[in-house]
């Protein structure tokens, strides 16, 4: 089964973007020294740091003259087909009117039991509309009728994150690695989450999601991170230095990189990547009095 397009599954893995500044604060923070963390270096960002998953699936078919609510009204008259309940639950899900949204994938399911589609359709639109306990449910019929399918298990492992069940979340994907070997976001998902866990195993996992998907810079730079936070600092180094070259564009690198000088009292090659960062024309205008007040720190 696959329906959910591959931006949006990119779009999830950043989703948990923030649980890395957390984990930076706490591991690479060293008591009692004057040197800032990497957490102070870090940009500001807003509220949540977390990117939407957005489906915006709802599209009149190209023979229809007309608005989407009036083909949305015209599907209501079909609605003894399965497509068209299918099409009227993508449409509530996209007005954000999650318990119409899961009726109508329910209903569409109802009309074929053996497709578990329109039940992980519903189990996010619970989710997204802060209804856990049914969010919850439908995720485990779907997972009755097909436990090795690696979108639900992908999904009810996010589910399971966003409420903090990180062990739960754990198991999913790993089963969800046995069932897709190469799958990047259970390979990233499991070394961001905050549980206790085998350092080289991590550098070993988030290898793979960079491997995997090499043109995603999130996946390249979680890999340099746990490099670093494994011992290999020179690996991460080398590492982070290719990054750089190849995403300049991806700050969170550049500022890895910045923290590691520092933390070695490397302040000639930490002002030296500074200067390189604010004069890239890659970097962000609106990043770069960020960068320079970093520099005059270290003047």
């Amino acid at each position: 089964m696959r329906f959910f397009n591959s931006k949006l599954m990119v779009a999830a893995a950043a989703a948990t973007a923030m649980a890395l500044l957390i984990l930076f604060s706490i591991i690479l923070t060293r008591s009692g020294s004057d040197e800032k963390s990497l957490n102070d270096t870090m940009p500001p960002t807003d509220e949540t740091g977390a990117a939407d998953l957005e489906f915006n699936y709802f599209v009149p078919d190209s023979s229809f003259d007309g608005t989407a609510h009036q083909y949305a009204d015209y599907l209501k008259t079909r609605d003894d087909e399965r497509e068209s309940l299918f099409k009227l639950g993508h449409y509530y899900h996209d007005m954000e009117q999650w318990e119409r949204a899961s009726e109508y994938y329910l209903r569409s399911w109802e009309l074929e039991r053996d497709d578990i589609s329109p039940l992980l359709y519903a189990a996010v639109a619970m989710s997204g509309g802060a209804f856990p306990e049914e969010a919850e449910r439908l995720f485990g019929m779907a997972m009755d009728i097909d436990p090795h399918d690696p979108e639900l298990l992908l999904y009810s492992a996010l589910f399971y994150i966003d409420f903090g069940s990180f062990s739960r979340a754990d198991s999913l994907l790993r089963e969800l690695l046995k069932v897709d070997p190469g799958n990047a976001l259970a390979a990233y998902h499991i070394t961001v989450m905050p549980i206790e866990s085998d350092r080289d195993e991590m550098v070993a996992l988030s290898r793979l999601a960079a491997e995997s998907e090499p043109q995603e810079p999130l996946f390249r730079y979680n890999y340099a991170l746990n490099l670093y936070q494994a011992g290999y600092r020179d690996e991460a180094v080398r590492y982070l230095k290719t990054l750089t070259d190849d995403e300049p564009s991806f700050l969170e690198s550049w500022l890895l990189l910045l923290h590691i000088y520092r933390e070695a009292g490397e302040t000639g090659k930490a002002r030296e990547l500074l200067s390189s960062a604010i004069a890239h024309r890659d970097i962000a205008d609106e990043s770069k009095p960020f960068l320079l007040d970093l520099l005059r720190e270290l003047n």
